[in-house]
């Protein structure tokens, strides 16, 4: 009986001992998956932060991607606006090439702005050729005053201006005056009908209309040196006027395609801003 009695003893201690290293277990595997589930919820809060930002991100850019679609869709008008005023107007064709393709380019710069980078080589040889060619209409223009100051020494010669905008608009609201100006500066004695022939020519001239006159039967009589005069003088004012008409439009387009080449760049700026603090945060 009491050997019964000690091995009963042994296998009751040895069966505590392997209840103690169980609990151990348990309680070491239990503190473990604690660990593991604060981990896992503090990784699920920061991946419900970088949802929130890139909400936030894809929603800017679609805003950007909407400032961008009516900035073209206002350059295209631009284009087409410039391109009847060309066809309206009897334009130099190498002028009107240029003034009309440069639009184009820029557009399709605007459009490949994410896949490509902007030719700066093209640009550059757009903005010289508009400066060559605003010297080139500055000395034209210097060269015809001269000539002009030339034919008519005895005359008061009115000073052109410089400005280009404000020469357009001296010339359409004096159109009237220069007409006037030649029935007042020729002697009525020498040249019958001359007033009731300018008349004419100025309802004919503000009204646009295509009536014919007989200038031969008019002029009949009249001094041929000082008509001559008069109309050489009126027919270059009225070159001068195209050219700085020209020259504006021109410097219109080189403020756009300026603006265009640097809205392009900004936004691909913060294009890159924001993938490059998506790295970031993926990191």
């Amino acid at each position: 009986m009491s050997s019964e009695f000690d091995e009963l003893r042994q296998e009751n201690a040895r069966l505590k001992a392997e209840n103690m290293e169980l609990r151990r277990e348990l309680n070491t595997r239990n503190n473990e998956l604690e660990k593991a589930i604060a981990n896992s919820s503090a990784e699920i809060g920061k991946l419900n932060a970088k949802i929130v930002e890139l909400e936030k991100y894809k929603l800017a850019i679609d805003k950007l991607e909407s400032e961008n679609a009516e900035f073209r869709i206002r350059f295209t008008k631009l284009e087409q606006d410039h391109g009847q005023t060309q066809d309206s107007e009897e334009v130099v064709p190498e002028i009107t090439v240029s003034a009309i393709n440069v639009p184009s380019s820029v557009m399709d710069q605007c459009d490949k702005k994410s896949e490509s980078e902007v030719p700066d080589k093209e640009m550059d040889v757009f903005l010289d050729e508009v400066h060559k060619k605003k010297v080139s209409d500055k000395i034209r223009q210097r060269n015809r005053e001269k000539k002009l100051m030339r034919e008519t020494p005895n005359q008061e010669a009115s000073p052109i201006s410089q400005n280009p905008i404000s020469t357009t608009c001296n010339e359409r609201k004096n159109g009237q005056g220069l007409i006037q100006e030649i029935s007042s500066s020729m002697p009525e004695e020498k040249i019958p009908g001359v007033s009731n022939h300018v008349t004419t020519i100025s309802e004919t001239a503000w009204s646009r209309k295509s009536d014919t006159i007989n200038s031969e039967s008019t002029f009949q009589g009249a001094s041929m040196i000082e008509v001559s005069q008069h109309l050489a003088q009126l027919y270059d004012k009225a070159l001068i006027a195209k050219e700085c008409t020209l020259e504006a439009n021109q410097e219109e387009i080189f403020c756009w395609c300026q603006y265009g080449r640097n809205f392009v760049f900004q936004m691909e700026a913060l294009c890159d801003k924001i993938k490059l603090a998506k790295r970031r945060q993926e990191v």
